[in-house]
């Protein structure tokens, strides 16, 4: 009896075409989105995006080399934390529920980047705009939007992992 051996196809991708179809997927998404929702849905839309945005833009910094060690350590708790399905605002709850795991990201990405290298993140960067403006603007909409305790929360999570 002969056994029959099984073969998988593995499809490798460089990581330039991994980055040319990311940001093609975008770009399909947030056209598609604003075809059907119109123009003033635009704003929700480019917050509800930047989520991927920053998760490739976490997961590029993993890769570099020129990321610290304990710098890679936090972020790989921060992308924990958004695959997690424990959150401080489920993400069920349409848009706002993504608003915890961004305001994570921005306030994380600035107490560890901004105020040491700058240049690694926008390195990284595949999202509209600049880093660090999306980044304030994050922190901003997320101090606007959820509630001071849970604004607080997040800020302290993050303060506790990087001092």
């Amino acid at each position: 009896m002969t056994e029959k051996k099984e073969t998988q196809k593995v499809i490798n991708i460089d990581e330039t075409k991994k980055e040319k179809i990311y940001d093609m997927l975008r770009r399909k998404v947030k056209n598609s989105v604003s075809d059907y929702f119109g123009d003033e849905s635009k704003k929700g839309i480019e917050y509800v995006l930047l989520l991927p945005d920053f998760f490739i833009l976490l997961w590029r910094l993993m890769q570099d080399k020129e990321v610290e060690k304990n710098k890679k350590i936090f972020i790989g708790a921060i992308i924990a934390y958004i695959l997690l399905p424990i959150d401080l605002i489920p993400d069920f709850i349409p848009v706002i529920g993504f608003l915890d795991d961004l305001v994570l990201i921005a306030i994380g990405l600035n107490n560890i980047f901004v105020k040491t290298d700058k240049k690694i993140l926008q390195k990284h960067w595949s999202g509209e705009g600049k880093i660090l403006e999306q980044i304030e603007a994050i922190i901003k909409v997320g101090n606007e939007v959820l509630s001071e305790k849970m604004f607080g929360k997040i800020t302290r999570l993050i303060d506790k992992f990087t001092k």
